[in-house]
């Protein structure tokens, strides 16, 4: 079975103790339910889609409760953040999809700053060097930029800091 998460509406100055998001959840391609966390720490719920006749609402209650079922009938997942396994629900599966959606949002702005300059430390924790007149990627296409960029490189890895750019060329760095 397959789950996507789409219209994902993310309203972080609202998220307290989860985050609050809302938006649409479609089982094998199709739109089947609403879902949403209001960011205050409870579940996350799933509401059939409510689809304009009964017929087409009938098919949405349907498409959730297979999926209840399909979810129920996998083994347990592990979670290796925390080192335990749980039952997976459409709820934990709307949960990690939303997981992933904001991991790849925040990778995406990683990689916009990686553009502008060197960026160290952990992906949540990190500090950048940066250039007010040029970025990262001009430097390495100049000879004298490219020299630079290779000499904070080497003093940044000497005081054991990790770089977390992926666009610096491997020459850049020590041997």
């Amino acid at each position: 079975m397959k789950f996507e998460l789409k219209n994902i509406k993310f309203i972080e100055e609202m998220s307290e103790e989860t985050n609050c998001f809302y938006g649409k959840l479609h089982i094998n391609g199709k739109y089947s339910a609403d879902v949403r966390n209001d960011g205050h720490g409870g579940c996350t719920w799933v509401q059939p889609a409510y689809g304009g006749n009964d017929i087409k609402t009938k098919q949405n209650k349907q498409a959730v409760a297979d999926a209840e079922k399909y979810l129920r009938e996998q083994p347990k997942k592990k979670c290796d953040m925390y080192d335990f396994e749980y039952q997976r629900s459409l709820e934990s599966e709307v949960d990690d999809l939303f997981a992933d959606w904001l991991k790849a949002k925040e990778e995406k702005k990683l990689q916009k700053k990686m553009e502008k300059g060197i960026l160290y430390g952990t992906p949540y924790n990190y500090r950048m060097t940066y250039w007010t007149n040029t970025t990262l990627i001009a430097l390495l296409n100049n000879p004298i930029g490219k020299a630079r960029i290779t000499k904070i490189v080497h003093e940044l890895v000497a005081k054991g800091e990790n770089i977390l750019n992926t666009n610096i060329p491997k020459e850049c760095y020590p041997k």
